[in-house]
């Protein structure tokens, strides 16, 4: 059962990002990510491939970077018992996770599976979305109980790049089909979302898919894609959404305007200047800020009396990160971003060893994490699963084509060497 493992590892994945259990009622008492997740360790222990030197890879050092800078953070932190709980539940859960994908996903078909299943993780949970939404309220539960809306909207950002690339790379028309449909219910769960931080990182996606070299692909059919979506977008477009859209630029330059963005980044500055080695711990960002409230620390226009006392998270990943883990953590956490992009440029660069299909999708993987870093400047989304899958998966690809440089090496000079023998 050599694949057993790999299949489990779709389903943990599955459940990581597509979320079943909160839209199944009857799968929440089983804790089906936890049951997915042993089941999938003990068949990879039975079964599963042992020798990959995962250790040696360099994307999982990276998170073994961040994961020790969080450990260093946690006893000069705010609250070190919150940040272990932090640490337990994010990075040991996310790591196992990772080291898996790091073992299993090592051929060019475990590839393939991999960015398939994390495109039906976003479509299901876009379906599951579209069946549960309550007419009229902007918190329709469409996110179930682990994404918020301004999540959910991530979600769909992320998720249609992918979906678009795979859909292009389809040969049949019904794969095709597929995917361009699948795409369309994206579009239609993000505008329920009434996402402005969403939008953004939309807009983003669209922009770098216009201008970026797609691997032997004629620019029309990716701008037919896009004006069907497009459609679809502005025909589900409601009102209220058109109104958010509008108040972005006052949301982000008045310091008491809209979810008062400017007001937290400001204060979470003066946080960041107070700890700015350290941070002051993982996951404790919403309890310092309550804290330096509770405590009048904010002076001039951030004050309380000036500025309010309600606490809030950082409506900004890297300011988040940039606080939490300080300049050491901010560091490794642009390391991680850096290195994404580079493997994936490397991938798109390659003119043997990639097929058509993998440059595609390595630039949906790529323009995925546009809409990721667009997103991530208005939403708190360090933890986001798709991050780290993506390091992971690049390194997969990457090893993955140049092993296959090698072979066409080898059997180049094996030809070479007959040839030369059949000459004589």
């Amino acid at each position: 059962m050599p694949n057993a493992p790999v299949y489990m590892l779709y389903a943990w994945t599955l459940v990581n990002i597509g979320r079943p259990q909160d839209f199944l009622p009857f799968l929440r008492p089983l804790h089906p990510g936890d049951v997915v997740a042993v089941i999938a360790l003990l068949v990879f222990l039975m079964f599963g491939e042992k020798d990959k030197p995962v250790f040696s890879f360099p994307e999982f050092r990276i998170f073994l970077v961040l994961f020790a800078v969080s450990i260093a953070c946690t006893p000069f932190g705010y609250y070190p018992s919150h940040s272990l709980e932090f640490i337990k539940i994010f990075y040991l859960k996310v790591g196992l996770y990772l080291y898996l994908v790091a073992k299993l996903i090592t051929t060019e078909e475990r590839i393939d599976g991999m960015i398939k299943t994390i495109v039906l993780s976003g479509f299901s949970m876009a379906l599951a979305s579209i069946l549960m939404k309550q007419t009229g309220d902007r918190t329709f539960g469409a996110g179930g109980y682990t994404y918020d809306p301004n999540d959910l909207a991530m979600l769909m950002v992320t998720t249609l790049p992918i979906a678009i690339m795979q859909g292009l790379a389809a040969k049949k028309f019904l794969s095709r089909a597929f995917y361009l449909a699948g795409s369309a219910v994206c579009v239609i769960v993000f505008t329920y979302t009434m996402s402005r931080g969403g939008f953004l990182g939309l807009i983003g996606v669209v922009l770098f898919m216009l201008f970026t070299k797609i691997p032997q692909i004629n620019k029309k059919l990716i701008i037919g894609f896009l004006i069907i979506l497009s459609i679809v977008f502005i025909y589900k477009l409601d009102p209220v959404y058109s109104d958010r859209l509008r108040t972005i630029r006052a949301d982000v330059s008045d310091i008491k305007a809209g979810s008062g963005r400017i007001l937290v980044w400001k204060r979470g500055l003066v946080i960041f200047k107070d700890h700015p080695i350290l941070g002051v711990g993982p996951g404790v960002f919403m309890d310092c800020y309550g804290s330096y409230i509770m405590e009048n620390k904010f002076k001039g226009e951030l004050s309380v009396a000036k500025a309010g006392k309600q606490w809030k998270t950082a409506h900004n990943t890297y300011l988040l990160v940039l606080t939490e883990l300080g300049i050491f953590g901010f560091i490794a956490f642009l390391w991680l971003i850096v290195r994404v992009f580079k493997n994936l440029a490397l991938l798109k660069r390659a003119e043997e060893g990639v097929p058509v299909k993998r440059g595609l999708q390595a630039t949906g993987l790529q323009i995925s994490l546009v809409g990721y870093l667009g997103c991530a400047f208005f939403l708190t989304a360090q933890t986001e699963t798709l991050l780290y899958l993506s390091l992971i998966l690049s390194g997969a690809m990457v090893r993955r084509m140049l092993q296959d440089q090698k072979n066409i090496a080898l059997k180049a000079a094996d030809s070479g060497e007959l040839i030369g023998l059949t000459g004589r």
